[in-house]
């Protein structure tokens, strides 16, 4: 069963071989991330440290014992743009893919509450 859930900055260190893997999966799949193929470990590490040190992002992962697939939202900054952010990053393990993860991801993150 795939329980999605969101990730504190701690939990992003923790999983981070799973996180580091669903990125170069999604780059060596085509998937329009900001990173071309083929993705270092070092560069996808230092993504996933850089967005858990981020306060203005948030990271909803699915997992199936360790993330298999994963959104962020990018908090808009300005002072009237706190109820606001940015979908980013959706991406799903290709070993997941066709299980509605995606999908189910993509809804979260409408019923996310930011106030």
């Amino acid at each position: 069963m795939i329980e999605l859930r969101t990730l504190s900055a701690a939990e992003i260190i923790e999983h981070l071989p799973a996180l580091v893997s669903l990125l170069q999966d999604s780059v060596e799949s085509g998937a329009s991330v900001g990173f071309l193929p083929p993705l270092a470990r070092e560069e996808a590490e230092q993504f996933w440290r850089e967005a858990a040190a981020d306060e203005h992002r948030i990271v909803i992962a699915a997992f199936d014992e360790q993330p298999v697939g994963c959104v962020q939202l990018a908090l808009a900054t300005k002072a009237n743009g706190a109820h606001r952010a940015e979908v980013q990053k959706l991406m799903v393990h290709k070993s997941q893919r066709g299980h509605g993860i995606a999908p189910d991801l993509h809804a979260t993150v409408f019923f996310y509450k930011l106030l």
